[in-house]
C-alpha cells in the first residue's frame, strides 16, 4: 500500500502546475479580434494533469481566406518553465519559446521562430516573444513580436473574449435594431 500512495504522489508531482500558475484560466472557447481585421474562434483544453495546454483555432483574414493554427504548451515540473512548440502555419513560421509560470497579469514566452516579412514570405529566424495579458475575468490581449533593430516589434496582436462574454461593439458602429 505504501508503495501505491508514493507511486500517486509522483505522478502528481511530475505534472502538477506550480502554485498559483494562472494557464488553466485558458481552458475553453474564445474569440478573438486582431488588429488586422482577423477574425477567429479558439479552444484552449487542459490535459495531462493541467501539465498541457492545446489551442486550436479557426481565423476568417480580412480577406476572406481560412487559416489554421495549433499550439501545444508543455510545464515542466523539474525546471518550473513552461513550453511552446507550434508548428509553421499560413500566418506565421515554427516558435519555439518558454516561459516562467502564469503569476501577474502577463505571462510572456521568449524564444526563437519566423515572422512573415513585408511581402509576406516566411523571414529568417530570430529572437521571438508571445505575450498574453488578461483584460478582464473574461478576455486578454496576446501579442507576437520579433526582435529588429535592437527592439521589439510587434507583428501580431488580438484581443479574445471568453465564448460567454459578447464581442464588445467596435465604437462609432451604429446599433443594430
Amino acid at each position: 500500500m505504501k508503495v501505491f500512495v508514493l507511486a500517486v504522489f509522483l505522478i502528481v508531482a511530475e505534472t502538477a502546475q506550480a502554485p498559483g500558475d494562472r494557464a488553466d484560466w485558458l481552458a475553453g472557447n474564445w474569440h478573438c479580434d486582431s488588429r488586422a481585421g482577423s477574425r477567429s474562434n479558439r479552444t484552449y483544453s487542459s490535459v495531462n494533469n493541467g501539465a498541457s495546454l492545446n489551442m486550436r483555432s479557426t481565423v476568417r483574414l480580412p480577406s476572406g481566406l481560412f487559416a489554421f493554427l495549433r499550439e501545444r504548451y508543455d510545464y515542466d515540473a523539474a525546471t518550473i518553465t513552461w513550453t511552446i512548440d507550434s508548428p509553421q502555419s499560413a500566418l506565421w513560421g515554427p516558435m519555439h519559446a518558454t516561459a516562467a509560470p502564469w503569476l501577474g497579469r502577463e505571462w510572456t514566452f521568449t524564444g526563437t521562430g519566423s515572422a512573415p516579412s513585408a511581402i509576406g514570405e516566411m523571414g529568417p529566424e530570430r529572437p521571438m516573444r508571445m505575450i498574453y495579458t488578461t483584460i478582464g475575468d473574461d478576455s486578454f490581449h496576446r501579442q507576437h513580436q520579433v526582435r529588429g533593430d535592437g527592439t521589439w516589434q510587434t507583428y501580431s496582436e488580438e484581443t479574445c473574449y471568453r465564448d460567454s462574454a459578447p464581442r464588445p461593439r467596435p465604437t462609432g458602429t451604429p446599433k443594430d435594431d
